[in-house]
């Protein structure tokens, strides 16, 4: 498989990965809301990535590995720095990369318990212990630790982009058991042997 092509503006490389996408997201945030303060864009680019903001610093902190003052201005405004767009600040759609890494994910998740498809049978190997025979219903999609807020059926449902609006999601089987309850599996999965 060839490696992707690195996105570079401005001599500066978009890293991969949620890295990639925070950076994107912070580009569009700042064009839309030139002036957002610099704690404000760090932490709504850390949340809708899904990274951890102990260690996302260097996405608004000037640095070797970071886009400020390369892909953006930083203004000292008040008691903090204030984010403008320059002539540099690239105008791409961030959920396109979230969409990548989610897939990513998903695909080599999916080929782990042997593409098992909706409809099917599978054996489920939980965490805390015990083994179940289910049909899988499905995706559920979580998002922090909420509820499923959707359930998808098919891998082109990934592909989305209206699923990227909120960020960084999970996705995790569906799984009707005989006891008749659905329940999102955290453990192994895999198909059932006919």
């Amino acid at each position: 498989m060839a490696k992707k092509e690195s996105l570079v503006f401005n001599g500066y490389r978009i890293p991969g990965g949620k890295g990639g996408a925070a950076v994107i997201r912070a580009c569009q945030l700042i064009r839309a809301e030139p002036g957002i303060k610099q704690a404000d864009l760090i932490y709504s680019v850390t949340q809708w990535a899904g990274l951890n903001r102990s260690t996302a610093g260097w996405i608004t902190s000037p640095g070797d590995k970071s886009p400020a003052e390369i892909l953006w201005d930083r203004r000292k405004e008040g008691l903090g720095f204030k984010c403008y767009p320059n002539e540099h600040t690239p105008d791409l759609d961030p959920r396109t990369f979230l969409r990548d890494v989610v897939s990513k994910e998903f695909d080599k998740a999916w080929a782990e318990t042997g593409r098992v498809l909706p409809g099917e049978l599978v054996n489920v190997t939980r965490w805390g212990g015990g083994h179940d025979v289910g049909m899988l219903l499905g995706f559920n999609i979580h998002r922090s630790r909420m509820a499923a807020e959707h359930t998808i059926t098919s891998r082109a449902e990934i592909d989305n982009l209206e699923l990227y609006d909120k960020g960084i999601f999970g996705l995790h089987p569906c799984v009707l058991v005989p006891s008749g309850r659905m329940t999102a599996v955290m453990g192994w999965l895999s198909r059932a042997s006919a």
